[in-house]
Order: structure tokens, then C-alpha cells, then sequence
């Protein structure tokens, strides 16, 4: 199981407080080499609610699974959906360890090289 080092944790609470504002003792069970797709992710859904007109997400448990991203979260809009959508799909060709894009999504050859 994966778990983001606290301090990638504590920069995603205070770069989105909005986002995780009811974020409980729960933690991204995923790897540190998500946390530019995560962040960036937060700041698109943030700058959609500040800037157009949807709803304000309020991010309920992220985590990986079957080796892509999981973003759950309360009030989305189709387009925020979409956002996340594309986080997922993206998700899937970025080594979860360290973010090295990769071609096959269950080895990187620096963090998990094959058998």
C-alpha cells in the first residue's frame, strides 16, 4: 500500500484548503509521484468553481486502485468530472512511485523493473 509522505500531504491541505477543507484523518493512499497530477488536478476543479460556475468540490478519499487514480469526491459538474476523468486516464502512465511516465503501467523501469 501506498501512502504520500506527510509533506507532499500538508502541501495539497494548504495549497487547496477549499478542497480538503472537510478532509478528515484520512491520507492519499498513493504514491508520491501522483502528487503533480493531484495538485494540478485541485487547482483546475478550484479554478472552475472560482471562475466559472461550478460547484465547490469537497475531496472525500483519493487512493489508487487497480493502479489508477481514484478521486472521490461531494458536488461535481459534468465538466469537473471531466477533469477528473482525465486525471484517471492520466494517471495510468505515470509511475506512481516516482511520476516517470511509462509505457507499461505495472513496471517503471527505475522503481519496479520487470521479473
Amino acid at each position: 500500500r501506498f501512502i504520500m509522505r506527510p509533506e507532499l500531504q500538508a502541501q495539497l491541505l494548504s495549497r487547496h484548503k477549499k478542497i480538503f477543507a472537510q478532509w478528515q484523518l484520512s491520507t492519499p493512499s498513493c504514491g508520491d509521484g501522483w502528487f503533480p497530477l493531484i495538485d494540478s488536478l485541485c487547482r483546475c476543479l478550484q479554478f472552475h468553481t472560482d471562475h466559472g460556475d461550478g460547484p465547490q468540490i469537497v475531496a472525500l478519499q483519493i487512493k489508487e486502485k487497480l493502479g489508477s487514480l481514484r478521486f472521490y469526491c461531494h458536488q461535481s459538474d459534468d465538466f469537473q468530472q471531466g477533469i477528473i476523468t482525465l486525471a484517471v486516464q492520466l494517471s495510468e502512465q505515470l509511475c506512481k512511485t516516482c511520476g516517470t511516465l511509462i509505457l507499461d503501467k505495472h513496471h517503471c523501469p527505475g522503481c519496479n523493473p520487470p521479473p
